[in-house]
């Protein structure tokens, strides 16, 4: 089974409901029918939370607090959560947000860091063993990997 960690940018993108079958949100019912492993810490769960409760995002998802709630608990049931120590330096991704999903990706030993991040984290390629990715790139390798006996 392949392991990930996916970006708060994809979380968004997939919930709003213009998006409801783009890569994206393709990404997170893959999650939610448990197709891959997905990594959290407190800190992007947090963000997730905090991004999906701006009224930008709330413009697009259009979820009460009760739903919004609902999809945070429901995503989180699907992660594992892991401690991930601060191990890349801030200056490898150039935003200091961003170092967050490195340092996951590198303490859970991912295979894949989905992101839409085409400034910071795309150009990078990979962080140790894990590839940055866009959710289009992931799907194709959830596909193969789960053809593959």
């Amino acid at each position: 089974m392949l392991k990930a960690v996916i970006d708060t940018n994809i979380k968004t993108a997939g919930t709003g409901t213009k998006y409801g079958d783009g890569a994206s949100a393709m990404t997170i019912k893959a999650l939610l029918r448990n197709e891959f492993q997905s990594f959290e810490s407190i800190d992007t769960l947090d963000e997730m939370e905090s991004v999906l409760r701006s009224e930008k995002a709330r413009s697009v998802h259009r979820w009460n607090d009760q739903q919004l709630d609902y999809f945070c608990d429901h995503w989180a049931s699907h992660c594992t959560l892991i401690e991930a120590p601060r191990t890349v330096a801030a200056v490898i991704c150039r935003d200091i947000t961003d170092v967050k999903f490195l340092d996951l990706a590198i303490a859970g030993d991912a295979d894949y860091l989905v992101t839409f991040d085409r400034r910071h984290l795309l150009p990078l390629k990979k962080i140790g063993r894990t590839r940055i990715v866009t959710p289009h790139k992931f799907l194709l390798a959830l596909r193969k990997d789960q053809l593959t006996p």
